[in-house]
């Protein structure tokens, strides 16, 4: 399936909540029975905070939101260490297992910054255990949108989600009185690049004062199992950024697109 091209741009207001990059190998046992000393030192100017956990289940250590994401799509029953590099503002979240190496951030701004905070991990991987070859490639972007962060409460969703994701909420009888509506979708991605899982609508928010806001989620994860290597999965990325980009245009109207303040990039 090939979605609409749009300009790039970059939001004021983005509404992304966490992007997520895994590379997934062959089990290297070295990296659960050993420290990763060699390893740290080569990210440790970048990501000076350290810390281990055998998670039952993955990610129960980590804020829930977080864990949820880790633990239906970058955990797996296969990985009972992992080790975890983190910024020391906590924003940007290396974690190494025997089976994979990923890269969390809470604050996106570029697609350009986030590859410059991979790229070290990636070259201390292959620095220091070498793995054979990748056999998934895998990138999420999770968006909430939030109206009254955009001054958009008195907006219903049909003015804001376009109508094949709003599903119910479009329609003029129904939309306001939903409460609950969510959807799962696997589309296979143009050239046989691989496939997106789109999980889409309805969820809750905690406010500043306690109470919940109803936001509406848009997550996109991009990813492929087929083998290749760390130069082609790079540029498999490059792709599932593009292609991420404009799905998320797809998704949205032009009063929401708006609302959030774009600037060509």
């Amino acid at each position: 399936m090939t979605f609409p091209e749009f300009p790039r741009v970059i939001y004021k207001r983005n509404p992304l909540r966490e992007v997520i990059c895994q590379l997934r190998y062959p089990p290297i046992l070295r990296i659960e029975q050993q420290k990763p000393v060699t390893f740290q030192e080569q990210i440790r100017h970048r990501y000076p905070l350290y810390s281990e956990h055998n998670p039952s289940p993955i990610g129960e250590d980590l804020p829930p939101g977080i864990a949820k994401l880790v633990q239906e799509h970058f955990g797996g029953a296969g990985s009972l260490l992992i080790h975890n590099f983190r910024t020391e503002d906590e924003i940007w979240k290396v974690g190494l297992a025997k089976d994979f190496l990923s890269l969390l951030t809470s604050r996106y701004h570029t697609w350009d910054e986030f590859k410059e905070n991979f790229a070290e991990p990636c070259r201390a991987l292959y620095d220091e255990y070498a793995p054979s070859f990748i056999h998934r490639v895998g990138l999420r972007y999770r968006d909430v949108i939030q109206r009254s962060l955009l001054g958009l409460q008195k907006s219903p969703w049909s003015k804001l989600i376009n109508a094949p994701f709003a599903g119910e909420l479009a329609d003029e009888m129904l939309g306001d009185k939903v409460k609950q509506a969510e959807r799962r979708v696997r589309l296979p991605l143009p050239e046989n690049l691989g496939f997106v899982q789109i999980h889409h609508g309805l969820t809750q928010i905690e406010g500043d004062g306690g109470d919940k806001e109803e936001c509406f989620l848009l997550d996109y994860d991009f990813y492929t199992e087929q083998k290749t290597e760390l130069s082609d999965a790079n540029q498999r990325l490059d792709q599932f950024n593009r292609l991420a980009r404009s799905l998320f245009r797809h998704c949205i109207t032009t009063e929401l697109h708006h609302a959030m303040e774009p600037k060509q990039a």
